[in-house]
């Protein structure tokens, strides 16, 4: 599950960067859903947690996620950072 994570998650920030981009609500509000399940499902509690606001603020408020998606994206690369570390520490 990990290594799934490192290979296919940084295509779903991509999409998702993509989407709010280019006003494709839908899209992102799917690709910010994925993001938070893979964030669950591997405990990283502050990504889901900033996954899951995205993903309400693009429902409603696109200005305000397109802001928050530079917190997210910060985010998001130090939990694949942490985690290339520990999948190569295994």
């Amino acid at each position: 599950m990990l290594s799934a994570f490192i290979e296919i998650a940084p295509t779903t920030m991509h999409a998702l960067r993509e989407a709010i981009a280019t006003g494709q609500t839908s899209d992102a509000q799917r690709h910010a859903h994925t993001l938070k399940g893979s964030a669950a499902n591997l405990a990283m509690p502050t990504l889901e947690k900033l996954a899951r606001e995205m993903e309400h603020l693009i429902g409603g408020d696109t200005d305000e996620a397109a802001r928050k998606l530079s917190e997210v994206e910060d985010h998001f690369d130090l939990c694949v950072n942490d985690a290339e570390r520990y999948r190569n520490e295994l």
